[in-house]
């Protein structure tokens, strides 16, 4: 048995890290990385008390030099100019929040990016594999965890805080070149750079309002003007929480949202006694509840949205799992991840989409997933009508 190593100092010795503290370096650290193929790329941040996310460090690595940019001392802003470089290849792992930092800091989303995460996936790994585990996994590295919880707004940062940084994106890098290597020879690595092309319009902190109510679990279980008055009152609190720039459970959770729109709750004491929010967010927020829910209440039937596939329903629940073997069957058979091939919620929107009489494959089933898997769900569901 390899025993792994847990301490990979010598390479961190042997590269090292510089700080970014100004911006005439940070200026001419990006000019020398847009002439650069890849880049590993990381953030540290914070977002306890806030929507939106504060980055407390940056950590770059063009496979030579790496480089930790202290948001404190200097701006980032003139990262966004290799950020949204099409020519220089962008590498994170599981990178939805990191995304979201440098659209809020920067207003730049990063393309084209290369997710290690989603990589391992393609390649038969864990869908949601943490970077620990693929570290372990592809370096046999023992990734050390004191550092990632701690505060990495305080200053100054800690020497520990540095080198984990430092090595988070030197791994990385190292990660991804085996990875590459690995998805040439299954001709999978346009597979992963689609995947992680991202519509900005579709992160969590740029969604219309009106939107965001279908990211909302157990929302498939309401009715037409219980879905309205979710569909409302989700972008009265996520309009709030933009505004105010707090956690939208601050304002109030998802659960008592769901409560209050399936039970049309306005009465205070009903709120106290149904819900879990607190007699703080109940004298703040049950006026303009009840104002957001007589507006739903209001409208016609006609602006109601549409209502999801009844997850108790015999019909569909057959169909749901006989998709789910095609997908496992898929899967197995290309040695990949079922989750990355359709999940259930991917399966529901293609089963809604037949209510316009004819079956269409929805966004998130097209492209590479097409070959692979779309059209045979697609058969299989018109051969069932």
């Amino acid at each position: 048995m390899v025993e792994l190593v847990i301490n990979k100092s010598t390479q961190l010795k042997s590269i090292g890290y510089s700080m970014v503290m100004s911006s005439e370096t940070l200026e001419s650290l990006v000019a020398k990385w847009c002439k650069r193929n890849v880049l590993a790329v990381d953030t540290e941040f914070l977002r306890t008390d806030t929507y939106y996310p504060i980055v407390g460090l940056v950590q770059v690595f063009d496979g030579r030099e790496c480089h930790l940019i202290d948001p404190q001392a200097v701006s980032i802003q003139p990262l966004a100019a290799v950020l949204e470089d099409a020519t220089v290849l962008k590498v994170f792992h599981a990178c939805s929040e990191d995304l979201e930092v440098f659209q809020a800091e920067v207003g730049a989303v990063p393309t084209p990016v290369f997710d290690t995460q989603v990589a391992a996936a393609m390649l038969g790994e864990d869908f949601s594999m943490s970077y620990q585990r693929l570290v372990e996994r592809y370096l046999n590295v023992l990734v050390a965890k004191e550092q990632t919880r701690s505060d990495w707004l305080q200053r100054p940062l800690t020497d520990e805080q540095l080198d984990y940084a430092a090595l988070d994106v030197i791994h990385l890098f190292d990660v991804y070149r085996l990875q590459v290597e690995q998805l040439n020879q299954q001709d999978r690595h346009s597979w992963v750079i689609e995947e992680c092309t991202t519509d900005p319009s579709e992160m969590p902190t740029m969604i219309d309002p009106e939107r965001y109510f279908r990211r909302i679990r157990g929302s498939g279980s309401l009715d037409g003007l219980q879905l309205r008055r979710l569909q409302q009152l989700s972008a009265w609190r996520e309009r709030l929480a933009r505004d105010r720039d707090v956690p939208r459970s601050r304002i109030v959770d998802d659960k008592s949202l769901l409560t209050i729109c399936r039970d049309d709750i306005v009465d205070k004491r009903l709120l106290d006694k149904k819900t879990k929010m607190t007699h703080r967010q109940i004298r703040r927020y049950a006026e303009e509840i009840s104002e957001q829910l007589r507006l739903a209440n209001e409208d016609s039937d006609a602006s109601h949205p549409e209502v999801m596939p009844d997850p108790t329903s015999t019909l569909n629940n057959r169909l749901i799992r006989e998709l789910k073997g095609l997908v496992e069957e898929a899967a197995q058979l290309q040695r990949i991840a079922p989750e990355m091939l359709a999940t259930r919620r991917h399966l529901e929107q293609f089963l809604r989409s037949g209510r316009q009489g004819e079956y269409q494959l929805p966004a998130p089933l097209a492209g590479w997933r097409r070959s692979v898997i779309g059209d045979r769900l697609l058969q299989h569901l018109r051969n069932d009508q």
